[in-house]
């Protein structure tokens, strides 16, 4: 986004310039510069403008296609397929209290 703001700071820039510059030759005044300093804003407004669009361009084609033809995504995590059963985990199974008095009988 700055840089789509940049592209439009130095059009701006540019179009002032170029007035400034025509203001100039019709008063006739000699130019400041031996560049006419509105090329140099127009360049860089272009410069930036695509800068900005190539960002752009670049986030979309880097986001993952949904397509059927893209490869499936895997998880950082593989988990056990489906068909085998898990065990439990001990450590939460709470329907069994080992310091209860049933369980010293």
């Amino acid at each position: 986004m700055i840089k789509l703001f940049f592209a439009l700071f130095w059009l701006i820039a540019g179009v002032y310039f170029l007035l400034l510059e025509q203001q100039r030759a019709a008063a006739g005044m000699a130019p400041t510069t031996p560049f006419p300093l509105s090329w140099l804003a127009f360049a860089m407004a272009l410069f930036n403008a695509l800068r900005w669009w190539g960002g752009r361009f670049w986030r979309r084609a880097k986001q993952p296609d949904d397509s059927p033809t893209a490869p499936p995504r895997r998880s950082r995590h593989p988990e056990p397929p489906e068909d085998e059963p898990r065990a439990p985990n001990p450590d939460f199974q709470f329907d069994h209290h080992p310091d209860s008095p049933e369980s010293h009988k």
